[in-house]
């Protein structure tokens, strides 16, 4: 219960300053006054440089703390002129208190009678007093009662009382708007200032209304002289409580007395039992007007007593009242969507159980997106404290590079702040300073930052990023598996290529740590973009969550909480769901218009327009530097481009409150942006052309002087400024760092930017083609190699003949190099032409001419007189590079004509001299003259031996790597599978981390790698890292990578689930986006992968008819002149034969046999050791077609033999398998069976027909 005093002054005794010492934020100044808990203090907000007053509780305990906080959380939301504003709860230990604004002014009593002023006031409330004092004087207010009468005359104004008293009802309607009672209405919580404006204050006794109408009875608080019947009885209350109490108000305001007074017991008593006395009863020539409205307030029955429309009407107010801003409780007030709830339920079920989910929340702009996932959240961390809930989000106009992830991981940060050393040590990965790299935040963690883990020496910046990306991953994982982790991110429409590329492996693919990630957009620009079109967004781990209007009912619903405590009707209502429309968003922009205006004719803009004509010009200036930056700003640079010293605090918070802004904490003080895009679009819409370009302007130079700004901010507000020169500066620096940050796809769009600058820029330093070639570089980095080649295109356009013949040169390797043919082709033609040099049109010449090259390098020997670069004439240099890049950009497509232009390139290097393009003229040779097969292996290690000597010499890593891979894919083409993994592990950890723009180079040991896996029958290693390969070769646009691992292997993956159909439209539709001008390797693979899915299926007829009908292509294409393929197709049309046979008649089966045999043959004279275990396991599977089991059995264990030799585990296992059939061992089968099905093989007994097909039971 309050006091039954007044007002109690205290001495500056009693609480001094030093018991509560200035923070770094707050600088205490003096002492205010105290309550019954709380001392209230002048302070000065360094952070915001602004007077505020600063309320401490004094006295701690459980009950006075809730109090404390309630007082807070009642007011903190809600902003009026006629209610003090409060701005920031604290605790510091056992230390609590907030702020808020600094009222100068003195109490109802005090102002209306200033010699009655209580001799124990305070030094600060004097001060206030002789303020206010010059405006009464001459008034009359204290002259003294005439003599000799028993009621005195009324000393006040009835003027300036019925004004005071306006403006105090305006704020207590305010208060009861917002759904709040006050309960302890009285003179002492009611000032007013110098200027005229009156506050009340003092909010520690608020309730909800709705709380207080459930109140249990005895339930008693309030100051008894000014309490309610009804509160004096402990009965529920309304808002005619307050009016009741603001009724004794205006009593003691006329009267200068208490309508009951006396012991506290008996005051409530006696208002219960026996009316008010009139005022006029205690002070003679009281306006009518003023008698009746007191007499109405005083009324025993509640219901008696008028309301806030009635009184303000009466004291001569029009009926609306002031503006109230008030956000809501929106945390509180969550309508319908139970659908999209149960979605993110199920998600997060899924996830616990281990496994990753990802949910795009999608739906227009202000359906309440982001509200059904907080809620969602908010829930989550009620039931589960644990979790671990990290919150990012995108902006429209930043241009951080990885800006989806930037707050993503500042709140991780945060949370592995508070975490124990040794456990956020045990979280670290090992290589954790490449991630510093891309996020510096890093840093702050301190076993990151005294472990001082070094940076990667690898100068690769693909390599950098791939290991940044992989860091990331295990981060992620070492994170989740110690508490759930959920992420969110919000506005991903406005995410970048960056974030997908750095996300993509962490989320949804088999190899992602179990995290919930949420992502909310705006579902009409998820088309447009760029991060959501860069990342998978339709696998088995994703899916989508659209949220739609609100339904009728629904939205009634939250208009009616909305409303609560606000006079309406059914016409309100309806006619507000109908301009609202569903969206949740307008609905409470409209709800808060309808408070103050008439909601015919509202609609968003409508309303906001009306919201910003109430605000002062500094705050409407406010929102448009805020909706011209777009994103968060510092406060203080805020009013730097305002043109104040300091934003008023006051009216940050109405902003705030209004949901017009929201504020939020940053390391280097507040920051502010628009509560939502559709406030920065109107506010934008109404700026003409001339104040957005000064406001850009005057943004530019306050933000330059900001060490920490990003330069492509700088270049945003002064192109928007119309000042070029340095919009075309600081775009380029912002491109430049953006590549030092691996940041190449964001690099690029600044380049494009600059580009489009310079025309408009006097003397620019950098030439366009300059530009292009960096825009070029930037492209090839982040792997698109399309791109990369046009740009190149445009600079060659733009330069000298020798510099434009080595750009196409670079735009041909890189359109080929990304599986672009018919482009570099066009491209390559040009220069071939150029430099003297032509392309074997047909395959036949192209292996005629393979075959005279390599003789004439081994005739003319591999010796050659060293030369330096620099006396070589620069033409020859140009044609020997020109034969580099055909050779290796068509060696995974066409490698008969690949194999042409490396011989040249081979003969060209020798008879130029220079080492260094000897040296890898020479390792390319390795894997060409391998094409030969098992027959040419003293060649090929004659050539590694050379290369590795050449190499050394050189002192080149790149040459080091380039051997190691080709060496690998000799050995591969050899069928020496161990050696070739062995080689190609090698060649990539010396590429990834000593070389650099060697993307190919990697493509294609990496494609080895994989195939390797598959011959050795290594599946399950295989299916464990092709995806996340593959996910990196989308992301990256390299087209010729995703292409192989498409049809080869994600292919290969459907066939092993037993899955043909499915195999047969992942390569079919991988195969639509690539050329189709000619028969190539590629070609190969979808034709053998065809028919496999056949044969799988149990359709071997159907397999023979699509194997002859792509044998004539084949053929022609020359491609079976390579031994590795002629062995992979021969082997492959055996089975199909030997499958065919089974169920033929007797005639036909002695035909498909000897075609069988026929290619078995074959297979045998190459003298491949792979190769005779395959023939072996054909021969073995033609005799128990033809009923010869001793036969069958001889071959069968050659087979067996041959593979285990070969390793080729899987085949081993197959051949295993059928002996056990053959000899009726039930237990033999069995286990090697489940060797197949461990492999990663769903139903084993397919491919024991695929690989062995014939009439193995017994």
């Amino acid at each position: 219960m309050g006091r039954a005093d007044d007002w109690r002054g205290t001495s500056d005794t009693e609480v001094s300053i030093g018991e509560f010492p200035s923070t770094d934020r707050f600088e205490i100044r003096r002492r205010l006054g105290s309550g019954s808990y709380g001392v209230v203090f002048e302070g000065y907000d360094r952070e915001r440089q602004s007077p505020i007053a600063l309320k401490w509780l004094s006295y701690v305990e459980p009950e006075t703390i809730h109090r404390f906080k309630h007082e807070f959380r009642s007011l903190a939301e809600i902003s009026h002129d006629n209610l003090v504003q409060l701005f920031d709860l604290e605790s510091d230990g056992d230390r609590w208190f907030f702020t808020m604004e600094l009222v100068r002014g003195v109490p109802l009593p005090e102002f209306f009678r200033p010699d009655a002023m209580p001799p124990g006031a305070d030094t600060m409330r004097r001060l206030a007093v002789s303020d206010v004092m010059p405006r009464l004087r001459g008034r009359g207010s204290s002259s003294a009662p005439p003599p000799n009468t028993t009621v005195p005359p009324l000393d006040v104004d009835p003027d300036e009382l019925r004004a005071v008293f306006r403006d105090l009802a305006r704020g207590v309607a305010a208060l009861h708007d917002a759904g709040k009672l006050h309960r302890d209405l009285k003179c002492q919580n009611c000032l007013v200032t110098p200027d005229g404006r009156v506050v009340l204050l003092d909010f520690g006794l608020v309730r909800d209304l709705e709380q207080v109408r459930r109140a249990e009875p005895d339930d008693i608080a309030g100051t008894p002289l000014y309490m309610a019947p009804e509160q004096c009885a402990g009965a529920p209350t309304e808002r005619s409580a307050d009016w009741y109490a603001f009724g004794v108000m205006l009593f003691r305001a006329l009267t200068d007395s208490f309508p009951f007074d006396g012991r506290m017991y008996e005051v409530m008593a006696a208002k219960q039992q026996r009316a008010a006395p009139r005022p006029s009863e205690r002070a003679l020539g009281i306006p009518e007007d003023l008698e009746s409205l007191c007499v109405s307030l005083l009324a025993r029955d509640p219901r008696a007593r008028p309301d806030a429309d009635a009184i303000l009407s009466r004291l001569g107010a029009a009926p609306s009242r002031s503006r109230v801003s008030f956000p809501g409780r929106t945390a509180e007030v969550f309508v319908g969507r139970r659908r999209e709830l149960r979605a993110l339920e199920a998600a997060r079920r899924v996830v616990k159980l281990g496994e990753p989910r990802v949910v795009f929340v999608q739906g227009a702009s202000g359906i309440g997106k982001s509200s059904l996932v907080r809620h969602f959240l908010d829930r989550l961390q009620t039931s589960d404290p644990d979790a671990l809930v990290l919150e990012g989000r995108c902006f429209e106009r930043e241009t951080l590079p990885y800006k989806a992830l930037d707050s993503v991981v500042d709140a991780l940060v945060g949370h592995l702040l508070t975490v124990p050393e040794e456990e956020c040590e045990a979280m670290m990965p090992a290589d954790i300073g490449n991630l510093v790299r891309v996020f510096p935040a890093l840093g702050r963690v301190p076993c990151v930052r005294d472990g001082r883990p070094p940076l990667s020496d690898v100068p690769d910046p693909q390599e950098q990023r791939r290991r940044a990306v992989v860091t990331f991953r295990e981060l992620l994982a070492r994170v989740s598996s110690r508490r759930e982790v959920i992420v969110f991110i919000d506005d991903l429409q406005w995410g970048d290529r960056d974030s997908a590329h750095l996300l993509a492996p962490s989320m949804g693919t088999q190899e992602a740590p179990p995290i919930l990630w949420i992502g909310a957009c705006r579902s009409d620009e998820a088309a447009a973009s760029p991060f959501l079109s860069a990342i998978e967004t339709d696998g088995d781990a994703v899916s989508v969550v659209n949220v739609p209007e609100l339904d009728d009912e629904e939205a009634r619903t939250l208009l009616e909480l909305r409303l609560s405590g606000t006079a309406r009707d059914e016409e309100l209502l309806d006619e507000l769901a109908g301009e609202a429309a569903g969206s949740p968003l307008l609905i409470d922009l409209l709800v808060r218009h309808a408070r103050e205006h008439s909601p015919s004719g509202v609609d968003l803009g409508g309303a906001l327009e009306a919201q910003m004509r109430d605000l002062d010009a500094n705050a409407r200036e406010l929102l448009r530097v805020l909706a011209v930056r777009g994103k968060p700003i510092l406060a203080r640079t805020a009013a730097e481009v305002v043109g104040v010293e300091a934003l008023d605090v006051k009216a940050l918070t109405g902003l705030r409150n209004a949901r017009l802004l929201r504020a939020r904490s940053a390391e280097d003080g507040e920051e502010l942006e628009l509560y939502h895009d559709r406030i920065r679009e109107t506010v934008a819409r109404a700026m003409d052309e001339a104040t957005e370009r000064a406001v850009h302007g005057r943004l530019a130079r306050a933000l330059r002087s900001h060490p920490s700004v990003e330069p492509e901010s700088l270049a945003f507000h002064y192109r928007g400024a119309g000042e070029l020169g340095e919009a075309f500066h600081y775009t380029l620096e912002g491109a430049r760092r953006a590549e030092s940050a691996l940041a190449f796809e964001r690099a690029a769009e600044l380049y494009r930017v600059a580009l489009s600058l310079r025309p408009q820029v006097e003397q620019p330093r950098e030439s366009e083609a300059e530009l292009q070639v960096a825009l070029g570089d930037a492209l090839r980095n982040a792997g698109r190699g399309a791109q990369a080649a046009a740009a190149y295109v445009a600079a060659a356009a733009l330069s000298p003949r020798r510099k434009a013949l080595e750009l196409r040169r670079r735009a041909a390797e890189q359109y080929l190099f990304s599986g672009h043919l018919d482009e570099g082709r066009a491209v390559l033609r040009t220069v071939l032409e150029a430099v003297g040099l032509s392309f074997p049109n047909s395959p036949v010449r192209a292996f005629a001419e393979f075959l005279a090259r390599r003789a004439q390098v081994k005739l003319r020997g591999l010796q050659f007189r060293e030369r330096d670069a620099s006396r070589i004439p620069e033409e020859e240099l140009l044609r020997i590079d020109v034969c580099w890049s055909v050779s290796i950009g068509l060696a995974m497509i066409d490698p008969v004509r690949g194999g042409v232009f490396q011989a040249r390139h081979l003969l060209m290097a020798l008879d130029a001299g220079d080492l260094g393009r000897v040296a890898r003229a020479v390792a390319v040779e390795v894997p060409f003259a391998a094409t030969a097969g098992a027959s040419a292996h003293a060649r090929t290690v004659e050539l590694q031996q050379t290369g590795r000597a050449l190499a050394e010499r050189a002192g080149s890593p790149y040459n080091l790597g380039l051997l190691a891979s080709s060496s690998g894919g000799a050995a591969w083409l050899e069928g020496r599978w161990r050696e070739a993994l062995g080689r190609e592990q090698e060649a990539l950890q010396i590429l990834r981390e000593r070389c650099t723009g060697v993307a190919w180079e990697i493509a294609s040991s990496t494609i080895v790698y994989l195939d390797v896996l598959w011959r050795m029958g290594r599946w399950e290693e295989l299916f464990d890292q092709y995806p996340a390969i593959l996910a990196d070769a989308a992301s990256r646009g390299d087209l010729l990578l995703e292409i192989y691992l498409r049809v080869k292997f994600r292919s290969l993956s459907e066939l092993a689930r037993g899955r043909p159909d499915e195999a047969v439209r992942e390569a079919r539709d991988a195969l639509a986006r690539w050329s189709q001008p000619s028969f190539q390797l590629i070609h190969l693979w979808e034709l053998f992968l065809r028919v496999e899915a056949q044969m799988v299926a149990g359709r071997p007829e159907a397999a023979l008819e699509r194997l002859e009908s792509g044998w004539g292509p084949l053929w022609r294409s020359q491609l079976l002149q390579l031994q590795m393929y002629d062995i992979t197709m021969r082997e492959l049309s055996a089975r199909v034969h030997l499958a065919c046979a089974v169920e033929a008649g007797p005639a036909r089966r002695k035909k498909l046999l000897a075609k069988a045999m026929k290619d078995v043959r074959r297979l045998e004279k190459t003298g491949a050791p792979w190769a005779a275990g395959m023939a072996a396991l054909a021969r073995a599977s033609a005799a128990t077609i033809t009923r010869d089991d001793r036969e069958a059995r001889r071959w069968i264990d050659r087979a067996v033999s041959g593979f285990a030799g070969a390793d080729m585990g899987l085949h081993a296992e197959v051949a295993r398998a059928r002996r056990a059939q053959l000899d009726g061992h039930v237990a033999g089968l069995a286990a090697s069976r489940d060797a197949v099905e461990r492999a990663g093989v769903v139903e084993p007994a397919r491919f024991l027909d695929l690989w062995a097909p014939g009439r193995w039971d017994r």
